[in-house]
C-alpha cells in the first residue's frame, strides 16, 4: 500500500510497483499469451499479427503488418499518442499512484490477468567469416567515409566480414557478391548484418537486449553520444569524438538499471542520437528523459533521404555532418 506524500520520481515509483508485464496486461486491449501472435491493437486484424515477447527477463512487442515495435513505453506512447512524460503521468493517474491510501492501486493490481511467463529463447547463431574484408565490404563502407578498421572501435565487439551463417541449425544463404557483417560480442554473442536487404531481413541477433557496445568508451567523458547503429557510431567516433556507444534498439528498455548508473557516473553531458523518423524521434526524446540527456539527430530537412548520420554523410558529405555537430557545440 502507498502512504504519505509522494515526492520522488514518478517513473521510479511506477517501476517499483509495476512490472512491464503489468503495464502490457492493463493497457493491451486484446487478450494475449507471451511469445504468441495476438490481434494487433494498432489496426484491424483478420489474422493475428502482433506479439508480446518475454526474453532475458524483459518484455517487448512487435507488429508484423505495421511499423510498431519496442518496449512497453514505446507501446504506450504509440497507442495513446503521448510523450514519455505524459505516459508516466497517465499511468500514475490510472493506477492511483498519487493517492495516499493506495486502495485504487491495490484493486487494479489484484484484478490484472494472470499471464504465464514462459521465456522465448534467443536463436542459436553460428557464422563463418572471411579472413580479410573483400573489396565489396571496403567499397560499401567507403561511401560512408569509413574503413573496416574504423568499425572496430569497441573493445567488446569485433566487426568481421560475413561469409555464411546458420540460425538454429538452418543455413541461411548469402550470395557470393553480397555485403554482410558479423558483430561478435565478447567472443560469445553474434549479430548478423546484411545492409542491402529489405527492412526486416537485415539483422539476426542473439545479443542480450540490454548490451551496450563500447560502454567503456564513455568512461571519464565530458561529452558523449549514445546511438543505435554501429555504422553511425563508427562515423561519430572517427570524425566527432571518441566517446560513443551503441544500444541494441530504439527504446528505453535497452538501458538496464546497472548501465544507467554506469552512464550517469561516466559522462558529464550525454547526447542521444536515434533515427530522424517518427519512431526514432519518440525513442530519442524518451531516452533523453530517462537519462537526463540532450538530443542530437539529423536535421529534419534531410529526411527522408537521410535518417541517420551515416546516410547524411553519404548524401550530403562528411563536412555537413561535422558542421552540424559544431553547431550543436558538441565539438
Amino acid at each position: 500500500m502507498i502512504t504519505g506524500n509522494i515526492k520522488s520520481n514518478l517513473k521510479e515509483i511506477i517501476e517499483e510497483k509495476l512490472s512491464h508485464l503489468d503495464l502490457y496486461s492493463y493497457y493491451m486491449p486484446w487478450e494475449f499469451t507471451l511469445n504468441k501472435n495476438c490481434c494487433n491493437p494498432f489496426q484491424e486484424d483478420k489474422n493475428p499479427s502482433f506479439r508480446i515477447y518475454y526474453r532475458d527477463g524483459g518484455y517487448f512487442h512487435k507488429s508484423f503488418n505495421s511499423e510498431h515495435k519496442g518496449d512497453v513505453w514505446q507501446f504506450l506512447m504509440d497507442y495513446f499518442g503521448k510523450s514519455f512524460n505524459e505516459i508516466i503521468e497517465k499511468i500514475a493517474e490510472d493506477f492511483g499512484l498519487k493517492e495516499k491510501t493506495g486502495k485504487k492501486f491495490d484493486k487494479i493490481v489484484n484484478n490484472l490477468p494472470k499471464i504465464e511467463k514462459k521465456e522465448s529463447k534467443p536463436p542459436i547463431i553460428k557464422a563463418t567469416v572471411y579472413k580479410e574484408f573483400k573489396e565489396r565490404h571496403i567499397e560499401y563502407l567507403k561511401q560512408y567515409y569509413l574503413t573496416p578498421e574504423d568499425m572496430n572501435f569497441c573493445s567488446d565487439t569485433k566487426v568481421l566480414p560475413l561469409k555464411s551463417f546458420y540460425m538454429n541449425g538452418t543455413k541461411f544463404p548469402v550470395r557470393g557478391d553480397e555485403v554482410g557483417f558479423v558483430y561478435l560480442v565478447n567472443n560469445q554473442y553474434i549479430k548478423v548484418y546484411l545492409p542491402n536487404r529489405p527492412k526486416g531481413e537485415k539483422f539476426w541477433s542473439n545479443i542480450p537486449f540490454t548490451h551496450i557496445h563500447g560502454l567503456d568508451n564513455l568512461k571519464g567523458c565530458k561529452k558523449a553520444v549514445l546511438t543505435k547503429s554501429m555504422k553511425d557510431a563508427a562515423l561519430i567516433h572517427k570524425y566527432i569524438l571518441p566517446c560513443v556507444a551503441v544500444i541494441q534498439a530504439e527504446n528505453i528498455s535497452c538501458i538496464s538499471e546497472e548501465n544507467r548508473e554506469i552512464i550517469k557516473n561516466s559522462v558529464e553531458n550525454l547526447y542521444i542520437n536515434m533515427d530522424v523518423d517518427p519512431t526514432g524521434k519518440k525513442a530519442s526524446y524518451a531516452l533523453c528523459d530517462l537519462l537526463q540527456a540532450k538530443h542530437v539527430n539529423v536535421p529534419d530537412k534531410y529526411f527522408p533521404q537521410s535518417t541517420d548520420f551515416a546516410d547524411m554523410a553519404k548524401n550530403e558529405g562528411i563536412d555537413k555532418v561535422i558542421e552540424h555537430f559544431k553547431t550543436k557545440k558538441i565539438i
